[in-house]
C-alpha cells in the first residue's frame, strides 16, 4: 500500500507542473479577446475565489524566491504543513458555498492553490512531506464539484 501512494506522489509531483501550465494556458486561450469564448461557458469569479486565487499566486511567488534566490529554509521546510492552508480553504468554499458549481473558474482557483507545490519540481528540492494532505483535499473538493455538476439539473 505504502509502495502505491509512493508511485501516485511521484507521478503527481512530477506531472503536476505541466497540468498547471496546460490549465492556465487554456484558461488564457479561453479568457483572451478572439479566443474560444464562444465553446466554453465562463463566469465570474466570487470574491472568496479572487481571494484564494492570489493568495496562491503570491505565495508561489514567495516560495519561489525562497527556493531560488535564499538558502534560507522557513516557507519550503521539509514540515511546511502551512503550505494546506489555501487547498483546504478552497475545500470548505466548495464545500459551504452550494451555489459555486465545479466549472473551469473553481478549478483553476484549486489549481493556483496547489501552485506553490509546483515550484518544488522546478527546483530540484524535495517537497514538504505535507503534500500528500494537499492533493487528497484538492482532489475531494473536484469530486464535490463535479457531484454538484451531476446533480444540477440542467
Amino acid at each position: 500500500m505504502e509502495t502505491v501512494v509512493f508511485i501516485t506522489l511521484f507521478v503527481f509531483v512530477k506531472l503536476f507542473p505541466w497540468l498547471i501550465l496546460i490549465t492556465v494556458g487554456s484558461y488564457w486561450m479561453v479568457r483572451s479577446r478572439g479566443g474560444f469564448t464562444r465553446l466554453a461557458v465562463t463566469r465570474d469569479s466570487v470574491l472568496p475565489e479572487k481571494i484564494l486565487t492570489w493568495a496562491g499566486k503570491w505565495l508561489t511567488f514567495l516560495v519561489i524566491l525562497e527556493l531560488f534566490l535564499t538558502h534560507k529554509d522557513r516557507l519550503t521546510a521539509p514540515e511546511a504543513y502551512w503550505l494546506n492552508l489555501l487547498p483546504l480553504a478552497w475545500l470548505g468554499l466548495s464545500v459551504y458555498r452550494k451555489d459555486i458549481p465545479g466549472d473551469s473558474t473553481a478549478n483553476i482557483v484549486g489549481s493556483w492553490t496547489l501552485m506553490p507545490y509546483a515550484t518544488f519540481a522546478f527546483s530540484g528540492k524535495d517537497a514538504p512531506d505535507s503534500i500528500w494532505l494537499s492533493v487528497v483535499t484538492f482532489a475531494t473538493a473536484i469530486c464535490i464539484g463535479i457531484w454538484r455538476e451531476l446533480k444540477r439539473p440542467t
